[in-house]
């Protein structure tokens, strides 16, 4: 029995504009349009695209070795993955006549995104659909969930009149920012039986000022089952700075039972081959976490849990970047002892149910 549906409207680490980070997240076999996102680099239209391509596209662009990849190719076989949007919300647009249409409905019951951080590859699609807020039949209104780190760049940097029009003062409380609070349960405005927990990590260091710069894992719970997904932005091992993310692995081993950790969607963005990640992970540091976490659950106890590999970057390669990462990572948790693990990669246009 499954318990969410993950929709991936957007899984690259860029450069790939429309495309990047973007997850829209909805109990499993809810019967509404209501929805939340996780990120919001990509949006309406790549919602027109699913809805057009339908249930039955089974190739994934790749532009590498071949320019169409089988889908199971990016997939464990015991990852349950379909493609388009969810049946059951696809049942609910029927009346609707283009696809433009029903892009923009599924985009109107969007309630929350729940932003990692303020980088534009994590926002970018998030910004240039607000226009929609006002423009469709029916005004609809967002609220913008993030750390104080990333709704104070949100307001500051974006929607400040020269970058985007302010349309936090300026449209009629229709977008609202929420400013949460780190490790503090909130229940999810569009589903009530839904709890959404946020958590800073790390992310590198800026380039001019070298302060540091965070991100943001949230905890999807839901209440009647106690399963739960975690879902991540970007984020770096904690090396010599302070252990945000084992603070992360620690408080899941202590409230969340082995058997409700349902997914794990978290990025690898670069290959073994890459030197220097800029606040991201590789294959062999993604695999330490893991040994991390399941060294505090108890050995070989991550078995059958999915894991979801988000955020991978293109380079000029011959092999598609998201395969050699996939393939490196299932050596690297082999070699670790990590066994059982189903590992996938996010696949634009398609459907995780989790």
């Amino acid at each position: 029995m499954h318990t969410f549906e993950v929709v991936i409207l957007g899984a690259s680490g860029g450069p790939d504009a429309g495309a990047t980070q973007c997850f829209l997240v909805r109990p499993a076999g809810w019967q509404g349009l209501e929805s939340v996102c996780v990120d919001g680099g990509a949006g309406t239209s790549q919602i027109a695209r699913m809805i057009a391509s339908g249930q039955c596209k089974r190739q994934v662009e790749s532009f590498y070795a071949n320019d169409y990849e089988s889908v199971e190719h990016f997939l464990d076989k015991d990852a349950y993955v379909d493609a388009g949007l969810p049946l059951s919300l696809c049942e609910v647009l029927a009346p609707a006549r283009s696809t433009a249409q029903r892009a923009f409905r599924v985009y109107q019951a969007i309630r929350s995104y729940y932003v990692t951080h303020a980088h534009l590859d994590h926002i970018a699609a998030m910004v240039l659909d607000t226009p929609l807020i006002f423009g469709t039949e029916q005004p609809c209104s967002k609220t913008i969930c993030g750390l104080p780190f990333t709704t104070q760049a949100i307001q500051q940097n974006i929607f400040n009149d020269a970058v985007w029009p302010n349309l936090l003062q300026g449209g009629g409380g229709l977008l609202r920012l929420d400013t949460l609070r780190s490790g503090t349960p909130t229940t999810c405005q569009a589903f009530e039986k839904v709890e959404v927990t946020p958590f800073p990590v790390n992310h590198g260091m800026g380039a001019s000022e070298r302060h540091e710069v965070y991100s943001t894992v949230y905890l999807f719970r839901d209440k009647t089952t106690g399963n739960c997904i975690l879902i991540c932005g970007d984020v770096e091992p904690d090396g010599d700075k302070e252990p945000l993310l084992a603070q992360v692995w620690s408080h899941i081993a202590a409230n969340v039972p082995l058997d409700k950790l349902k997914a794990i969607i978290i990025e690898c963005s670069s290959t073994m081959a890459t030197k220097e990640l800029y606040g991201h992970l590789g294959p062999r540091n993604l695999v330490e976490e893991l040994t991390h976490l399941q060294g505090l659950y108890g050995p070989h106890a991550l078995g059958h849990m999915h894991v979801i590999i988000t955020h991978v970057k293109s380079i000029c390669s011959y092999r598609d970047p998201r395969l050699v990462i996939l393939e490196e990572v299932r050596k690297e948790a082999s070699r670790a002892g990590l066994h059982g693990i189903i590992f996938s990669v996010a696949v634009r246009g398609y459907t995780f149910h989790l």
